[in-house]
């Protein structure tokens, strides 16, 4: 089966043979890995557009056979040839929007089930303080504040296991999406991550941001059930 990469192969074959270097010299040479010319020539994943970027520009370099075709000439040159297709390249960008929308419904989604946690959570707090503020010696507020606790504990588990499914499953989708841009003429979310990092733009992730108040809700769930269970507290 043809690749979008076999013209970039051939071009990488014959600068090795007129060069006489070996696979792991042009892969350090170009691109500081071992690895590059292994992953080119067995369709292996990890070829970004700027490592193949880089890849071009030290053929263009070191070549005498004049200047070598760049990546992104090479993309647009075969997104309507017939090495591609135009159905295949369409097919292509309609197959990336839909894992685009599919992350963002995902992050819509997540945030949606932090909201119902949080508010399970607040309903169980404002139900314990309805049953001590209740002077009717009807209601075992013992048993009562101590299942609300314990619900709240559960809660709080679900909803952090929620959250690393969620992780999971939003890290995914984006490999899946790195490796459609692989074969489109700019991928931007590939991009974007190379620039986060070369400016060494770090800030706090979210997931550890969103795991924090599920984390002390279960914390102070525990620790109340326990005080009261032990007599410590009186309810």
């Amino acid at each position: 089966m043809s690749s979008v990469l076999d013209p970039f192969r051939l071009q990488v074959r014959a600068f090795l043979d007129d060069s006489g270097m070996s696979e792991e010299d042009f892969s350090i040479a170009a691109t500081g890995k071992r690895d590059f010319c292994a992953k080119l020539f067995s369709d292996r994943p990890g070829l970004h557009t700027a490592t193949l970027e880089r890849v071009a520009d030290y053929i263009r370099a070191n070549s005498d056979a004049g200047p070598a075709v760049t990546v992104h000439d090479k993309r647009r040159a075969l997104a309507r040839d017939g090495t591609i297709g135009e159905f295949d390249y369409d097919r292509r960008i309609e197959i990336y929007k839909v894992m685009v929308e599919s992350a963002e419904r995902g992050i819509d989604r997540r945030q949606a089930l932090n909201q119902f946690y949080f508010s399970v959570i607040v309903a169980i707090f404002v139900s314990i303080s309805f049953v001590l503020q209740s002077d009717n010696d009807a209601f075992p507020s013992g048993v009562i504040v101590l299942s609300a606790l314990l619900l709240g504990f559960l809660n709080s588990l679900l909803w952090l296991s929620t959250i690393f499914a969620a992780r999971r499953l939003s890290a995914s989708k984006y490999d899946a999406i790195g490796e459609i841009e692989q074969f489109l003429e700019f991928a931007p979310f590939t991009r974007e991550w190379e620039i986060h990092v070369a400016k060494r733009r770090n800030f706090p992730r979210f997931t550890l941001i969103e795991q924090a108040l599920p984390s002390a809700l279960a914390v102070i769930c525990l620790t109340l059930f326990i005080l009261i269970w032990t007599g410590v507290i009186v309810v």
